[in-house]
């Protein structure tokens, strides 16, 4: 049986072994595991562009699995074959995957029976937001930083009305998709 493994520098792309020779499949009876891994403080947003990967009821025979984590002692996250492209991984709701920390680990295998084209995936760094500091306010959740994809909501204190009552979303830059200040309700003139 032949074993690969690698670790990955900070690109757009992973694939399996033999991609994209179209002519030519997967080999028989590889195990390739792939390491992402970002810098403290980062995820790691994985999509899917297609599997073509021997389909089973269960994934036994050929499968790519998808790990949160440095290797596949990590919690598992994905388990997929079968013939999907795109857009079918997005109906199924199968093409994106987010490492909670700052590494993802990447499982192919095949067996030694029918293989096929194998899969093509693209990764994206995404940065976690640090809590927003706002005058008269109470922010939820209370941790110190959020996810990317995550949000904190905003509670204006009595006597302040918030601008927006949109979530701060975290972007993959580590920004947020709206900014929120608490003002008072009431102004005084002279």
């Amino acid at each position: 049986k032949q074993w690969y493994q690698r670790r990955v520098a900070i690109t757009a792309g992973i694939a399996s072994p033999g991609y994209p020779r179209h002519y030519n499949n997967y080999p028989d009876s590889t195990d390739c595991g792939i390491v992402i891994l970002a810098e403290e403080g980062q995820q790691i947003l994985l999509e899917f562009s297609y599997i073509y990967i021997e389909y089973s009821k269960t994934c036994d025979y050929d499968y790519v699995k998808v790990y949160d984590g440095l290797d596949k002692n990590a919690p598992l996250l994905a388990t997929l074959c079968g013939r999907k492209t795109r857009e079918d991984l997005r109906e199924l709701k199968l093409s994106e995957w987010i490492s909670s920390g700052n590494a993802m680990y990447i499982l192919f295998h095949s067996d030694s029976y029918v293989n096929d084209r194998g899969y093509s995936a693209d990764y994206t760094i995404a940065n976690t937001c640090n809590k927003p500091t706002i005058e008269n306010s109470y922010i939820s959740p209370t941790e110190e930083t959020v996810n990317y994809q995550e949000s904190y909501s905003v509670t204006c204190n009595t006597g302040y009305t918030a601008d927006t009552s949109d979530p701060m979303n975290c972007q993959d830059d580590g920004t947020f998709d709206v900014t929120v200040a608490c003002t008072s309700k009431s102004a005084y003139f002279c």
